[in-house]
């Protein structure tokens, strides 16, 4: 639980109408930080492919998905990906409905993934990149404890071919438990 109005939902406990939904609504808001989710989910059908992709990383513990809703509908997006289990890290991705940016629920969610992830998945260190333009983005890393590690020259690319730095931030696990006492 997030606070008495916003819930955390895992993706079991969500649709994916109620997903396509939370694109649609902020599909222009959201497509530089998510392109290919963005690219991938342009209706209702394409959302429930997505959904049965995501099950099946889930289920072979390849990635977590999880969702911030509200009474009526969901609000935010957040995701365990990348995860490396040689070196004990993954990679966290959130985005969050334009009408509750800044209300620090994103930050809220991105606490309760890092116990989720150092706790059950045992990872030694969490890290999120964003673009270097997501000012919201990298606030939300640095109220969390991560540390801006570095920019990553031409690091990602988009589904059109451009490709963009990344700003790269670390949490490691001895670092979140001091936060914790």
């Amino acid at each position: 639980m997030i606070n008495e109005e916003i819930q955390l939902a895992t993706l079991k406990e969500t649709s994916a109408a109620a997903f396509f939904d939370l694109i649609e609504r902020n599909r222009e808001y959201i497509a530089d930080g998510f392109p290919r989710t963005v690219d991938q989910v342009k209706s209702a059908e394409d959302a429930k492919q997505i959904f049965n992709e995501y099950q099946d990383w889930e289920d072979h513990e390849e990635g977590y998905y999880f969702f911030l809703k509200d009474e009526e509908k969901l609000i935010g997006h957040f995701h365990v990906k990348n995860i490396n289990q040689y070196s004990n890290k993954c990679e966290l991705g959130y985005f969050i409905d334009q009408e509750y940016a800044g209300k620090g629920y994103t930050s809220k969610g991105v606490n309760w993934l890092l116990d989720f992830c150092f706790k059950k998945l045992k990872m030694n260190k969490v890290y999120i990149c964003t673009n270097p333009e997501n000012i919201g983005s990298q606030k939300v890393a640095l109220n969390n404890g991560f540390v801006q590690e570095g920019v990553l020259r031409e690091e990602y690319k988009y589904p059109n071919g451009d490709v963009n730095d990344v700003v790269y931030f670390g949490k490691l696990k001895s670092e979140h438990q001091s936060t914790k006492q």
